[in-house]
């Protein structure tokens, strides 16, 4: 066997349970390394303190140590967990024309959770504001 036969086979299992990634939900990070959807947020969430947060540098590839962004939210996974998941979708309600519109800001905090700020520059405030 070659070393490319040991790459192709190592990259078709998850890193972390050794099943076939193309059982379940696949995803594959930055670094290049593949997972189950589940196996890596379970891994993800295991990092949580008992306060529900995470560490930023505690975010990352469970086999490299890469950094791993917020991943995206799938229904079939269960909660949303913030620090863990993108932040959800918002529904923003309809406004009635006698009802003031408050501009929030469309930006998404680290810990994954809506900014709660004033829009002042095209939606965002001024820490998610594009350069």
């Amino acid at each position: 066997m070659n070393i490319k036969n040991k790459m192709s086979e190592e990259e078709q299992n998850c890193n972390i349970c050794g099943d076939d990634v193309n059982i379940n939900h696949k995803i594959i990070l930055r670094c290049k390394h593949s997972y189950h959807y589940t196996c890596l947020v379970d891994a993800l969430k295991s990092k949580l303190t008992i306060y529900g947060k995470m560490k930023i540098g505690d975010r990352c590839c469970p086999y490299c140590r890469c950094r791993v962004p917020l991943l995206p939210y799938h229904e079939h996974c269960g909660n949303h967990i913030p620090g863990v998941h993108r932040a959800l979708p918002v529904i923003i309600p309809t406004i009635s024309p006698n009802q003031v519109s408050i501009n929030v800001c469309n930006g998404v905090c680290k810990n994954g959770q809506p900014c709660k700020f004033k829009a002042k520059y095209n939606g965002y405030c001024g820490h998610h504001k594009l350069s």
